[in-house]
Formats: C-alpha cells, structure tokens, sequence
C-alpha cells in the first residue's frame, strides 16, 4: 500500500484499551436493570416480575440493532457510529435517572439506551478489531476489548449498591451514564476508523509480510453497494447460516446458565451466600479464559479452539447435572464451575471467527446479523431451561436436557463446518478479496 508506514501499527493496542471502555459500559447497562430491579419496584410500588419487560426490551434491541450498526459502521465509519450510539445511549441512562417518572417511561428510556448501546456491541466489536489487528494478533486484541465488560459485570455487582445506598436506585443509573460517558468520550477521542486513516498498517502485518487489503478501497465498496444489495450477498453465504446456528446454540446454554445456575445451587442445599460465590467463581474463569484462548487461538485454527472450548463446556454441564444430583462438596463443584467458566473465553472467539468469515467489506454487517439471528437463542435460553426444569422438577435438569446439549452440538458444528482462519491458514476472506481487486485493476493485455 503506498504512502504507509509500520511505524504507527502499534496504535491498534490504543484502539483495543478504546474498545475495552466501550465494552466497560455496554456489561454495566446490561446488569444495571438487574442489580436495581428490587429498589425500582419498591419505588413505584409495583412487583419485581412486572419489571422484566425492561431487561426484555433492553437485550431485545441491543442484540438486534446489531446488523443496522454494524452495517453503518462499514459504510460510514467506526469512529462515527461509537460517537454517535455510546455516547447517547451513556446519556440516556443518566437520563434514566433523573427524568422518568413511572415504570412505562423508565422502560421505554432503558430500551432506547438498549438501542443506542448496540453500536458498541456484536456488530461493531468484530470489525474495530479485524480491521486493526492482523490475522495472527486478532485474538489478543479481541482478548484486551472483551475483558474490559467481563471486568466491568463483576465490578458492577460491588459499586452499584453503594450507589443506591448513596441515593437510590435513581443515583445508580445516574452514576454509571456517567461514568460510561467518560469512557464512551475517551473511546472517541482515541478510535481511528482504520489503521490506513493514520497512514499505517494493521498491527502485525508487516512482521508476518501479509498483503495488505486497502480499507479506503473497501469503503468505497462498503458506501457503493445498496443496503438491500449487502444484505443478500450476507444471506447468500451459507457458512454465515451455519455459524448463526453455532452461536444460536451456545446463547442457548449461556442464557440458561446465567439465568438459573445460582438458583440451581440453593436449590440444592447450599446457601445462598455459597451460591452466589459459584457465580462469581465462573466471572473468574471467564475472565482468565479470554487471557488464555483468545491469544491461542491466533496460533491455531482458530476454529478449532472455539469448537473444543464449546465441546468441553457442554461435558462441565454435564459433570456439574451430576455433581448437583450426587451432593458433592462445593469447592469440587466450584472447581468445574471454574471450568465451565475458562470455557467461557469462546466469547471472544466467536468474534473472531465471525470477522473472518466475511470479506472486508462486510465485517460489521456480517457479524452483526449473526448477532441479531442469536436473539432466538437469548429469548429462548432461559425458556427452554425452565420447561426442562418444569417437566422434571429439578433446576439441575435444565444442564442435562438444555445447556450441556446445546453447546455441545454447537461446539461439533463448528469443528466440522466452519472454514479454518488463523494459525497457518492465514485469513482466506480477505486474500480472496485482494485478489479480486488486483485481478478488476490489472491492465487487459491486447
């Protein structure tokens, strides 16, 4: 590419720590409505289970505004579509706090901050990353960016009743807009829209002599082509329908598990103290699996760390059916708990692999209608595990029938379908697209 330089590339370590904020604020305003449903009810004098259209809502139009911002991301820009969608979905949380009145207005303002927020979600994180990273040093940056919402769920839990305890529920939605103001107005001032912007390369490229895509020329693609057009070039690919169904399965078992799995362990004697430390155990493992995958699966294909963590998450789900069943001591059960959540580190993963699975020009619409097809697995989730639990009487059913199953087939449909990245196999997608462009602008001999 002419006129750049690698001198800059480490730049994309500044765009990672800018996506790690933005992640910061998308895990806070997830668990917001949840740490403040009990003093909201007692606030309007409602119970807490007529409040569960807000979280609905909320994850409703988080996950499924995914492929609108992710589109535009690719048409106008990254930089552009944080600015606009974080720092106004940050706003509307403070807003949440100070101007509603009743139950209706706070959940119609939660679910437009739901809107808003999904410009930092699935549909944009794919594409910030691919386009600044090279192949082999995606993972470490998906590892950098999806850290900062794993850290932030767990810190939520401790700061958010020392907001209400401060001023209520209402200064708790305050606090944390503001705060993820702060973080959205930094991720703005240090993202770039593509390394080519600041006159350089994508971090790596140079070391492992990669031809380099040209990002202004897939602008130019990205804004030339009708959305109508993007859409059906994404439909058209069937290994998109594929993973769609991979992720669809592992939302399946995760939605199940982070709905009932504390229930699960007071269900079963222990209390509720003990339960809630198992919660915190699987963050922990979470947390630690982003470190130790995501940077393996640059090293791999990368498909095949993402299948064997899905494979082994369902064979922890199903250890822990029986461990539950059998009364085990809690720390063996905290130890699986543990595992099941180093299993957790595919989050990062299947981001991964969802960017390079689409050309360069697609890498935020791509992603981000895989992650709007998903709300079937995050509506269902919790739905399925409740009728296993229903039919059987026993919460621990609900891993047996739903959860281990789930991620398990999800796991073997990505080990045998989805097309091998990373490791030795480069990314195919954008070396198939850079071939297409060097053959439509070689000169046409006589």
């Amino acid at each position: 590419m002419t006129g750049t330089s690698t001198a800059r590339s480490g730049y994309a370590w500044v765009v990672a720590a800018a996506g790690f904020l933005t992640q910061i604020l998308s895990s806070m305003a997830v668990v917001l409505w949840g740490v403040n449903l009990a003093t909201v009810a007692g606030d309007f004098g409602v119970e807490t289970t007529e409040l569960a259209i807000g979280a609905s809502l909320f994850g409703i139009f988080y996950a499924g505004t995914s492929v609108f911002w992710g589109n535009l991301a690719d048409r106008i820009g990254l930089r552009k579509v944080v600015a606009i969608g974080g720092i106004t979905g940050a706003a509307l949380l403070v807003v949440a706090g100070l101007a509603t009145n009743d139950v209706m207005s706070l959940v119609v303002v939660y679910a437009l901050a739901g809107i808003m927020l999904g410009a930092i979600g699935n549909g944009v994180t794919p594409k910030l990353i691919s386009v600044w990273f090279a192949t082999h040093q995606r993972g470490k940056g998906f590892m950098i960016c999806i850290l900062g919402g794993s850290l932030a769920g767990a810190t939520t839990g401790v700061i958010a009743p020392i907001f209400i305890g401060m001023g209520g529920w209402r200064f708790c939605f305050e606090a944390i807009g503001a705060i993820g103001l702060v973080c959205m107005i930094l991720a703005t001032i240090f993202i770039r829209d593509s390394p080519a912007a600041i006159g350089t390369v994508p971090l790596g490229a140079a070391k492992e002599n990669e031809e380099l895509v040209d990002q202004k020329a897939v602008d130019v693609d990205a804004k030339k082509a009708s959305n109508v057009d993007r859409m059906i070039r994404i439909m058209k690919m069937p290994k998109m329908w594929i993973m769609a169904v991979a992720v669809i399965l592992f939302q399946l078992y995760y939605t199940g598990h982070q709905t009932y799995f504390v229930a699960s362990l007071a269900a079963h004697g222990y209390d509720l103290a003990s339960a809630s430390l198992g919660a915190t155990v699987v963050l922990l493992g979470c947390s630690l699996g982003y470190i130790i995958f995501s940077p393996l699966s640059d090293r791999f294909a990368r498909k095949t760390v993402l299948g064997w963590l899905m494979v082994l998450s369902g064979v922890f789900y199903f250890a822990l059916y029986y461990m539950l069943e059998g009364s085990f001591d809690i720390i063996a059960i905290y130890a699986v708990a543990f595992c099941s959540g180093l299993c957790l580190g595919a989050f990062a993963i299947i981001q991964s692999v969802e960017s390079e699975l689409f050309p360069p020009d697609l890498r935020g619409a791509g992603p981000g209608f895989i992650s709007s097809l998903s709300l079937i697995g995050r509506f269902f989730g919790p739905l399925l595990a409740a009728a296993a639990i229903g039919a059987f009487g026993g919460i621990s059913w609900s891993y047996m029938l739903v959860a281990a199953p789930c991620t398990l087939i999800g796991g073997i449909i990505v080990l045998i379908f989805i097309p091998k990245t990373a490791g030795k196999y480069g990314d195919p997608m954008a070396e198939q697209y850079l071939a297409q462009k060097t053959q439509a602008q070689a000169p046409i001999e006589e």
